[in-house]
């Protein structure tokens, strides 16, 4: 490394001063928003500096689990465990329509990961976002910009980052495999700035994948027909989309909306239209599903121990969160003695709850935390980090971009 350390200004034992980005940079690059101003900095001003080996580690283990949450959903569905769950029969017809129809292919998602950065914190699956996950402009293009605006780049340096490209090819797999529809593609998003953003990013994923039509909507202004399919109104004029990505999880659909989730099951079931990502993902968004997992595969390195029933962590430090939980909510960690360290409120306090093994994260000088997510689509493809002052992950964390050393 020490060849190197000329190009860098080391901060931290984990951390290296990100080269700057300016706001007119951001803004020429439609991503003005994350620059956040001086009452919210969202973009870390440091990089995580990783070895090539650590790389390698995180995808080799988002490949491992994403092997066993396959497992665990066909097994969720053979033996009709939606109960556990959290689900009722209600999800069964659909759940297993999309599941054994070829052209249901799963669109993208991101494993959270503890661990990675130190020996002494190995990595460990915490949750799988595997239905509408965010994070997408800033994991792929400004990360990528924050390498290639300084000397890193033509120096060797690198990064675990084919997100974009990794989502254009998973759009042409979905249009190749479902050639009776029309290349047409409707993203919807339910009106703030965020979701907006990763929907543009979309957008310009699915042009290069080669859709001839392709618009941005409010989730609103929709319209469904059981009959005929997915259409947006547009000067009086009512025009059909093959495609849909929703923004919307499928959980919310199911408990909110329940007239929706029953259009939608007719119009998938029909085959008049694919929507993105497809209704078996809702397994994938149970936290129910980590104790599916923990079950079947109870020697995996990956695995934390889960349960239904907290008494199993007698004497253990353990974290409780909500089935169908986002962004933090609804979470508490007790320590060894049954004490709570830490929680968080929320919207999902009536859910069935998990409970799992609280694991320490890497943290900086600081004492601040860092979780890993690993995207992926047509293949594993992407890291990027969070961090936090505390122990629970939310909404108030930082991005912090990566690289790799030479």
């Amino acid at each position: 490394m020490v060849a190197h350390l000329h190009l860098v200004l080391m901060v931290d034992k984990l951390l290296v001063k990100a080269p700057k980005i300016t706001q007119s940079r951001l803004e020429s690059m439609g991503l003005g928003w994350y620059y956040g101003g001086d009452q919210w900095k969202y973009i870390a001003e440091e990089m995580v500096l990783i070895q090539e080996d650590q790389s390698k580690a995180y995808e080799q283990a988002a490949r491992d689990c994403l092997e066993m949450i396959g497992q665990a959903v066909g097994h969720v569905i053979q033996h009709e465990k939606y109960e556990e769950l959290g689900l009722s029969d209600r999800v069964k017809s659909l759940v297993e329509f999309s599941w054994n129809e070829p052209g249901q292919l799963h669109f993208y998602g991101r494993l959270d990961f503890s661990g990675g950065l130190t020996e002494d914190h190995p990595i460990q699956l915490l949750e799988y976002n595997g239905d509408t996950c965010t994070m997408l402009p800033e994991s792929s293009a400004i990360q990528w910009e924050q390498l290639m605006s300084g000397a890193l780049a033509s120096s060797g340096y690198a990064q675990f980052n084919t997100i974009f490209q990794d989502i254009v090819e998973r759009f042409k797999e979905l249009i190749e495999a479902n050639s009776h529809l029309d290349r047409t593609l409707l993203l919807s998003h339910l009106g703030h700035e965020e979701d907006r953003l990763n929907i543009e990013f979309l957008y310009a994923a699915a042009l290069e994948a080669g859709f001839e039509d392709v618009k941005i909507c409010r989730l609103d202004e929709v319209d469904f027909s059981a009959e005929e399919g997915i259409f947006l109104e547009v000067d009086g004029a009512y025009y059909p989309f093959g495609f849909w990505y929703k923004m919307l999880p499928w959980e919310y659909t199911l408990q909110e909306e329940p007239e929706l989730f029953d259009l939608l099951e007719s119009i998938v079931m029909n085959r008049l239209a694919v929507v993105l990502n497809p209704p078996y993902s809702i397994l994938y968004q149970s936290k129910g599903l980590l104790k599916i997992l923990h079950e079947l595969f109870p020697e995996s390195p990956y695995l934390l121990k889960s349960s239904t029933d907290s008494k199993d962590f007698k004497g253990e430090a353990f974290v409780e969160k909500p089935f169908f939980g986002i962004e933090g909510e609804n979470i508490k960690i007790f320590n060894a003695q049954n004490k709570v360290m830490e929680s968080s409120e929320g919207d999902f306090a009536e859910n069935p709850m998990l409970y799992q093994s609280f694991v320490s994260l890497d943290k900086d000088s600081e004492e601040r935390i860092y979780q890993a997510g690993v995207f992926h689509a047509s293949d594993v493809s992407g890291l990027s980090f969070r961090r936090i002052d505390g122990l629970i992950i939310d909404e108030d964390a930082e991005f912090v971009g990566h690289i790799i050393h030479p």
